[in-house]
């Protein structure tokens, strides 16, 4: 795959390599990082509501080390897959030892979601942020129930709300709902209720452009992506939702098995109450007593959140800001966080499991990895550029050969948008979106992602055939299409006989009609049109008229411009449609917009960069936080009503009790 020509050959991998990409080219140049993106629905600021500290490091990285754009979008991928089960290992050996680090690694590794995890997630769909959000929920998991350092867990709470709403989302919930158990059934809340409610503040601040972006943004907001629920249990079985489902069982049976046995001690690697770095010291140690009891609560919320997602799916709740976000990020996407919730569960009570259990849980790891394989290998093959030519690739691969065609027909002083007509052969739209919006750089109609924003311009893109000839001809004029091209014969049927014309161009795939509309063309007394090289400047020269008119400009109207005539403000509305339109006053020779932003883009970044400092500042010289093992304030997952088994070995050997030497002993 690291040698192909282009991205990942994943349904939506094109939609991130773009967003790298512009953001190396348009929305960092322009100072607006969350900027304007003239090539998706014909104006959207994705990155106002889409976390994109991956795709800003991706594209810096490009420009300092010289590295393609898709060269290091194809490496992170592959490395994305393996940081998870990897990391996560490394973690669990230096605070739990060798066997649980192993197990953990088979686990965590085994997480294969056709909706966000894993060869599937990754290779088939190409769910490339959703796989970035698990590296750090993961992390996340890991400070939370493994290490329990609470602030620690609260820093990568922050960064996750930076990558992922999904996985933020989740964290978020399993922050919030393990605080709030523990605050009814925690007696000594001040001692650690402080300390936990600075580091949830300081999490916020931390993934404050994201937040800032939402609240700002908001009005952008669309309906989110909806996924057919109607088999759920048929799905499972056949590992589409996630992982093979023996490792499912195997994953779930060590979690409810350490319920049984939470009680009888586990042997983990402790922390010396000395060092602030969180190195593991030689001593093992007793775990809190109350473990079997907040592992059962811990449990119970998560199974519980799966249980009445499900149900709210099953019944569609008509509330809709509910709705979209329980339908839409809680159900699916949050299948691949949960499993690796259970995952580190039933590790943390491996040691006090019977050869009973480790048998059963071991034999069903091991079934998991073999069925896992044939859902996985067709996944490989994504990662050979030799693979076997079927029709979908050879239509793929003459797509090239219509962006030819356009590239020398048009004109290259003048401004077209580009419509790409749905439906079309399965994987290969993609791809052809990919180069289309790269190559040409011209505005776009018709794409992946249009559930995320209220941009509801892609009627002609989705919908033409059910259109009549006088609608799909005003709006191919409003909307400056400069050329409609797709692969589907009754769209290319529909379009001929409402342009009374056969294509401009065509081969056995594809087809183009070449429409004589540009973004001069779209209204009357218009002479020319530019712009600056982020998309930020945008200038229309005019013929002056004698009275006021109103003008539709080919553009959505779903970010913060100001026009002006001839140097005089003139206010913007939206059109019906989602399109800007504004009015211009009598004997006007120039119409320029300027593209303003969103107020706190910058601010929220500052605040964020301030916040992670805390966080990383805070936990050196000796100050360990609420999730310090060596006492005081206490973990999330501790005892209910007293202090851990450490914190009180540790007083004890300080006060000289005798239960010190016998705790020691016993360990």
């Amino acid at each position: 795959m690291l040698a192909c020509d282009g991205p990942i050959r994943a349904s939506d991998a094109f939609t991130h390599l773009v967003r790298i990409v512009h953001a190396a080219d348009f929305y960092l140049p322009s100072g607006h990082h969350w900027g304007w993106d003239p090539f998706w629905f014909q104006g959207y600021v994705p990155f106002a509501l889409y976390p994109h500290l991956h795709y800003v490091t991706l594209a810096v990285s490009s420009k300092i080390f010289g590295i393609a754009p898709v060269d290091l979008f194809n490496w992170a991928t592959v490395i994305s897959l393996f940081l998870p089960p990897l990391l996560a290992g490394l973690l669990a050996y230096r605070s739990h030892g060798p066997v649980v680090a192993t197990l953990t690694v088979v686990w965590i590794g085994s997480v294969n979601s056709a909706y966000g995890a894993g060869l599937r997630g990754l290779f088939g769909y190409g769910l490339f942020s959703q796989q970035f959000g698990l590296i750090v929920f993961t992390l996340f998991a890991y400070e939370l129930l493994m290490a329990r350092r609470e602030r620690r867990a609260a820093m990568w709470l922050g960064v996750a709300g930076l990558v992922h709403l999904h996985a933020a989302i989740v964290s978020g919930l399993l922050w919030g709902g393990l605080g709030l158990l523990r605050l009814i059934f925690e007696p000594a809340r001040r001692e650690w209720l402080p300390a936990w409610c600075k580091a949830t503040a300081m999490a916020l601040l931390l993934m404050a452009p994201t937040v800032v972006g939402l609240v700002v943004a908001r009005h952008q907001i669309g309906p989110s992506t909806f996924f057919n629920t109607s088999s759920v249990l048929q799905t499972l079985l056949r590992g589409n939702l996630v992982a093979p489902w023996p490792m499912v069982l195997a994953v779930v049976g060590a979690a409810v098995a350490g319920l049984a046995w939470g009680s009888a001690p586990v042997i983990s690697r402790a922390v010396a109450p000395d060092t602030a770095d969180g190195a593991s010291a030689c001593a093992f140690v007793r775990p809190p007593a109350g473990l079997r009891e907040n592992i059962h609560i811990a449990l119970a919320v998560v199974l519980g959140l799966a249980v009445a997602v499900l149900g709210v799916i099953e019944v569609r709740i008509g509330v809709h800001l509910i709705d979209r976000v329980l339908r839409g990020v809680m159900f699916l996407r949050s299948l691949p966080c949960t499993f690796i919730w259970l995952a580190m569960l039933g590790a943390i009570g491996w040691a006090s499991f019977d050869i009973k259990t480790k048998s059963a849980v071991v034999a069903f790891t091991l079934l998991g990895t073999v069925i896992g394989w044939s859902h996985e290998y067709g996944a490989l093959l994504r990662l050979r550029c030799d693979t076997i030519v079927s029709e979908t690739q050879t239509a793929r691969s003459t797509y090239p050969e219509l962006l030819d065609w356009i590239d020398e027909d048009r004109d290259e002083a003048k401004t077209y948008t580009m419509l790409l007509v749905t439906p079309h052969p399965r994987k290969v739209f993609g791809r052809a979106l990919q180069r289309l919006t790269l190559r040409l750089r011209q505005p776009v109609l018709g794409g992946h992602g249009v559930e995320l924003t209220s941009v509801r311009n892609l009627v002609l893109a989705n919908r033409s055939a059910s259109k009549d000839c006088g609608y799909i001809k005003r709006e191919l004029k409003r909307s400056a299409v400069g050329y409609v091209m797709g692969a589907s014969p009754a769209a290319r049927q529909h379009f001929g006989e409402c342009l009374e014309a056969s294509p401009d161009w065509e081969n056995r795939w594809w087809w183009v009609f070449k429409t004589g509309h540009d973004w001069t063309s779209f209204a009357p007394r218009i002479e020319r049109f530019s712009h600056d090289a982020t998309w930020t400047r945008l200038e229309w020269d005019l013929l002056p008229a004698s009275a006021s008119r109103k003008l539709h400009l080919p553009m959505a109207h779903t970010a913060p411009w100001s026009a002006s005539a001839d140097g005089k403000p003139v206010a913007l509305e939206k059109a019906p449609g989602g399109l800007m339109r504004l009015i211009v006053p009598a004997g006007s020779e120039q119409l320029r917009l300027i593209y303003v932003g969103y107020p706190g883009e910058w601010i929220s970044v500052a605040v964020s960069v301030l916040a992670l400092a805390w966080f990383l500042l805070s936990g050196r010289g000796g100050a360990r936080g609420p999730t310090s093992a060596s006492g005081g304030a206490r973990g999330l997952i501790s005892a209910s009503g007293g202090a851990s088994s450490v914190s009180r070995t540790r007083n004890a050997h300080e006060d000289g009790a005798p239960g010190a030497a016998s705790d020691k002993a016993e360990a």
